[in-house]
């Protein structure tokens, strides 16, 4: 929080504020009595001012008596520590309590002189100047200047309210030029915790905070950037696309809980539930970002906060004059890594290699060699006559290595293609944007727009869109308020790529063209299995945009005693217009004369709250409570039309979709209703004794009839022991326990899952004459069930809050256990029925881990370093402990090994044949016996019975989810204007069935290790073809990685500079992102096994005005 100067004069304790909220607010207190913490907590119920002090210097139990009428805050607060060592600060609607300094007599040998100043370059103001463990001092005049006799030794102290202490040698020099650095410890963040806020400090649950600002120099362009690899517990995976969001089905708070319905967190949007895409969230215009992890945080939000929310807070106008901000980033984007694929005579040496195990030759040694080097001994009449052919040698070899004509011609004629350069680039990315934000007492505004348009790596792959938002409140009265929170977008997603798998399946002989250049060829290497990469891209148009609007406009009322009433009113709309034409000179869409679909999906919800918070503070008790009362309806429409057969021309395409013949029209409607009552109570007594309660009752449309409502209580106790008296522990400053309990739901079904579900079709029958109709059918195809209700998450969690060494390491240690039950699946129906499945409640799985964060502060040299570290680490396990309740003979639960669910292992449990090695020459005869040859991966036969069984022989070798993660950031300043930071982070203890070389032929031109007679390996197979050799394969590898995340570099240009500039600030930064991984994987990047990744290069500018 950004501490401003202020005037201070210490002499007689009166502090004047600069700013016109301070000198406008009034407050009436009648209080008889009353211990100073009732009085201050009534002065924040009454005002937007918030105290902050350190309990060992005010003394909150001393009783006082006031009684003023519309006083100015400066009045009160003289009354109230009048005859004590308290001084106070007001900045903006912050107080800051602190104790006087004991400045008593200057006198010592030596005279020094000096000024203070801030990180602005703005002088001190009664600043504190001390020769430590003396009474010799002073403080700093209007101008930041003071003059001192001190003695030839010793330690000048120079501090002030809000800002780091600094020491200075007294024997270096009589001339002192300092800067004050601010302490934002002092004036401790707030949280969210779900309609509403507490401080950081008075926390019972496990929530965790993302900062921004800490976060600038890396140029996120979206919420999924800033959520990645922050918090302990939050997964968020890579992006590999340009539009740089995530599904959100692949984002998770602390693993997984649930075996079909979501395990995805809840977004919420200032208070909002947010049913939009992340990449509609500017990163620019984020404040701050906490997550709830735990159920008793979490469960305020009740019914669909079962895997955790994640809150995001919008900036917020403030009084003062227009502040401008604008920042412009640039960059490019490449792949982070290629996998090579071999050069044209590697490739034909694979095929050469590749024939001779699946087509050996064992009586025509040399079959597959090249005429031009044969084997010793072997003539070339002698080699020809192997298949009795004539002719040039080079097309008989060729021909026998399954070479197409395109391709023999292309290397006789020494035409070579790398298919790469067609399908990746280096694409641009761009995002600019600005913020203007201001207001006074009663008015306050924050706007901002942004443009961003991002090429990715893959041709074609492009993103864009324009992003605005306005957060406006209007202070009508001293009791009512209004205001809205608007943000609007418009992407557009209607790029068509290149397809770059095709890069490593396409013949190095290949052609991109026909033989007049220009026409692209359907089969590069007269292939039917491989199209031309470019051929989606050259004959396809598209047209593909969203516009989201999410709005939430409010009324606040202040009523007496402490009581206050807020009416939100909700709306999110979403319109995608989605339009396709794949014109008919592709060849592929010739024989239909072209194909061309319109589809329209349209999403509209509301959200109707009703909310009333009571706070009050009697003595030692401080009591905030909050009743909700909540209603919403969600509706969601699609219309599609798709049609071919153009006649004449399919020119127009989507323009003209009555120009086709066979038109198909569908269209899908769905919609359902929520609806909520909600009572919370946070109570704390004495400042160190926390309790948190909370009680939900939730309604869904898609639950059965019988059970449409459940209800999820939470409590929360915290206790801050370091406040006790008796605590005094040496150099560990702060310590605080947690425990919480609650119970959350799961909703993540259709809206129609109780009900049967039909399903439409078409008959074809003929009569007695033979003659053929069509008829249409409408059937059930799902069971209903009434009784479906509600999946439920009951949670445990413990955690410890610490401050070691002046809180220069401090952080927090989590344990949590959690318990699903009535697990949302559809569960499949014996064919009998004539009914495919129905929505039902079974079974239970357990979710355990713990969690770690440590911040430190390694190294602190005002004005010249400051190195600080963050380190995230987590452990997160789960276990199926019920599933269906069918036993066998034995009585034991039996598993669906259908899904891969077993009875006491992990959802993510890999169950599967155990690798060992590979089959050897002296193994062949024991090989055949499993119908294997030499060269292929050898399983562990568990019983033993020559036979590979899948009941028998399959075992759980491990997990296919990482079980382990780890995140660190290192963040340096140097000299107060170049910043520096690298992040990196792992994810371990899962693994994957690696089989690459066992694919279609021309799938298998990778540079992979692999086995022949003279290379013996144990890791890698044979060249093989899985279309002729489909037998099971098992090669599990371990797919651990680290990854070097992000290094940024940035400069903070000097005051005196911006001043000549007129501007409130500079700032300019560099930064690569994903600079690169470490692993033992061998296939594309562990994160995306199926591609390629990409790397960032951003350079920015952010300007203030």
């Amino acid at each position: 929080m950004k501490l401003y100067i202020f005037l201070l004069f210490c002499s007689i304790g009166l502090v004047q504020a600069t700013n016109s909220y301070a000198q406008k607010a009034t407050v009436n207190l009648k209080m008889q009595n009353q211990t100073v913490q009732t009085v201050l907590n009534e002065i924040e119920n009454q005002s937007e001012f918030s105290f902050f002090f350190n309990t060992k210097h005010v003394d909150l139990q001393r009783r006082v008596t006031i009684t003023v009428k519309d006083s100015d805050i400066f009045r009160v607060l003289d009354n109230i520590f009048a005859d004590t060592d308290v001084q106070y600060a007001v900045v903006d609607k912050k107080i800051v309590l602190s104790n006087k300094p004991q400045i008593i007599r200057q006198d010592g040998k030596k005279k020094i002189t000096g000024i203070v100043k801030d990180e602005n370059g703005d002088p001190v103001i009664g600043a504190n100047v001390v020769v430590k463990g003396s009474t010799i001092g002073n403080i700093t005049d209007i101008d930041g200047e003071f003059t001192l006799n001190v003695p030839e030794k010793g330690i000048l102290e120079i501090s002030y309210i809000g800002f780091v202490t600094q020491s200075f040698n007294l024997s270096d020099k009589s001339e002192f030029n300092i800067i004050l650095y601010e302490d934002k410890k002092i004036l401790e963040e707030v949280v969210v915790v779900g309609y509403g806020t507490v401080k950081k400090s008075d926390l019972t649950g496990a929530i965790s905070q993302i900062d921004p600002t800490k976060r600038e120099e890396r140029l996120t362009v979206n919420a999924t950037d800033l959520l990645r690899n922050s918090i302990a517990g939050l997964n968020v995976p890579f992006s590999t696309n340009a539009k740089g969001s995530v599904d959100m089905n692949s984002i998770s708070i602390r693993g997984t809980t649930s075996l079909k319905a979501s395990n995805s967190p809840l977004i919420v949007l200032d208070g909002m539930i947010y049913e939009g895409d992340l990449a509609d969230i500017n990163s620019v215009d984020i404040e701050r970002i906490d997550v709830m992890k735990d159920a008793s945080s979490a469960a305020i939000y009740g019914s669909r906060s079962a895997n955790g929310v994640i809150h995001i807070s919008t900036k917020k106008g403030s009084s003062g004059a227009p502040s401008i901000n604008i920042s412009a980033n640039l960059g490019a984007v490449t792949a982070s890594f290629l996998r090579p694929v071999l050069g044209p005579e590697e490739y034909l040496g694979m095929r050469e290699e590749l024939f001779r195990y699946t087509a050996p030759r064992d009586n025509q040694p040399g079959y597959y060699s090249n005429p031009n080097f044969l084997p010793e001994g072997l003539t070339l009449s002698d080699w020809m006559s192997y298949s009795g052919a004539s002719g040039d040698p080079v097309d008989i070899w060729l021909s026998r290595l399954a070479l197409n004509p395109i391709e023999i011609q292309n290397y006789k004629e020494g035409k070579t293609m790398n298919w790469k350069d067609y399908v990746f680039q280096v694409g641009l990315k761009q995002d600019y944007s600005a913020s203007v934000t201001g207001g006074n007492d009663n008015v306050k505004y924050y706007w901002s727009i942004n443009y961003s348009n991002v090429e990715g790596f893959i041709v074609g792959d492009e993103f864009e869109t324009v992003r605005t938002r306005l957060n406006l409140e209007n202070k009508i009265t001293n009791f009512l308020s209004v205001g809205v929170n608007a943000q609007f977008a418009v992407r557009n997603e209607g790029s068509v790529q290149a397809n770059w798998n095709a890069y490593s399946r396409l013949s190095p002989y290949g052609s991109l063209y026909e033989e007049d250049g220009k026409t692209l060829k359907l089969y590069p290497h007269q292939d039917e299995q491989v199209v031309n990469p470019l051929m989606a891209r050259e004959y396809s148009n598209r047209y593909n945009k969203y516009k989201d609007l999410n709005s939430k406009i409010y009324a606040h009322i202040t009523l007496p005693y402490g009581f206050s009433y807020q009416l939100n009113i909700i709306n999110n709309f979403t319109d995608n217009r989605d339009y396709r034409h794949n014109l008919s000179e592709n060849p592929q869409n010739a024989a239909t004369n072209g194909f061309a679909y319109r589809q329209n999906v349209n999403t509209y919800s509301w959200n109707i709250e009703n909310l009333i918070k009571w706070n009050k503070v009697f003595g030692d008790h401080s009591f905030d409570v909050t009743f909700l009362a909540n209603a919403e309806k969600y509706q969601y429409f699609k219309d599609r039309m798709e049609n071919r057969y153009f006649d004449p021309s399919d020119i127009l395409g989507f323009h003209n979709m009555g120009g086709g013949t066979t038109p198909v029209i569908s269209s899908n409607d769905q919609s359902n209703t929520r609806d909520a009552l909600m009572g919370r109570l946070n109570y704390v007594l004495k400042n160190k004794y926390f309790l948190t309660a909370s009680v939900r009752r939730d309604g869904y449309s898609a639950f059965g009839r019988a059970n449409p409502h459940a209800v999820f209580p939470s409590i929360a106790l915290a206790w801050r022991i370091s406040d006790e008296s008796f605590f005094q522990v040496n150099n560990l400053d702060y310590l605080k326990l947690r425990a919480s309990w609650g119970a959350n739901g799961n909703s993540a079904v259709d809206a129609y899952a109780a009900l049967a579900a039909m399903s439409g079709g078409k008959l074809l029958y003929a009569d007695a004459n033979g003659n053929a109709y069509t008829a249409s059918t409408l059937g059930i195809s799902k069971l209903a069930n009434e009784k479906l209700k509600w999946e439920k998450t009951t949670a445990y969690n413990g955690g410890l809050d610490f401050g070691l060494f002046n809180n220069r390491l401090n952080g927090s240690i989590e344990g949590y256990f959690s318990k699903t039950t009535d697990l949302l699946v559809d569960r499949a129906l014996p064919s009998i029925t004539g009914l495919k499945s129905v929505s039902a409640n079974l079974g239970q799985v357990n979710n355990y881990g713990f969690e770690i964060t440590l911040n430190s502060v390694n190294i602190d040299l005002p004005r010249t370093l400051t190195w600080r570290t963050t380190v995230n680490m987590s452990l997160n396990k789960n276990k199926i402990k019920h599933l269906y309740g069918s036993v066998d003979e034995n009585g034991k639960e039996l598993d669906d090994r259908d899904n891969g669910w077993f009875i006491g292992q992990s959802i993510d449990a890999i169950w599967d044949y155990r690798p060992d090695g590979v089959w050897q020459e002296e193994d062949k005869e024991l090989a055949a016996r499993y119908g294997y040859l030499p060269g292929e991966y050898r399983m562990v036969d568990v019983n033993e019975d020559g036979v590979y069984s899948a009941i028998d022989d399959k075992q759980f070798l491990g997990y296919s989810k990482p079980q382990y993660r780890w995140s660190m950031t290192n963040d340096f300043l140097l000299f107060n204007n170049i910043s520096f930071s690298f992040s990196m982070y792992g994810q371990h203890g899962w693994k994957k069935n690696y089989i690459e070389k066992f694919g279609n032929e021309r799938e298998s031109d990778y540079v992979i290790s692999h086995w022949t007679p003279e290379n013996r390996s144990m890791k890698w197979s044979r060249m093989s073809n899985r279309d002729a050799d489909p037998k099971a394969q098992s090669n599990y590898i371990n797919m651990s990685f680290v990854r070097l995340s992000d290094i940024s570099l940035g400069y903070i240009f000097p005051k005196k500079i911006t001043d000549c500039l007129h501007l409130k600030g500079l700032k300019v930064f560099g930064n690569v992102q994903n600079v690169g991984v470490w692993s033992q994987w061998p296939g594309w990047d562990p994160e995306n096994t199926g591609g390629p990744t990409p790397r960032y290069f951003n350079f920015g500018v952010n300007v203030k005005l």
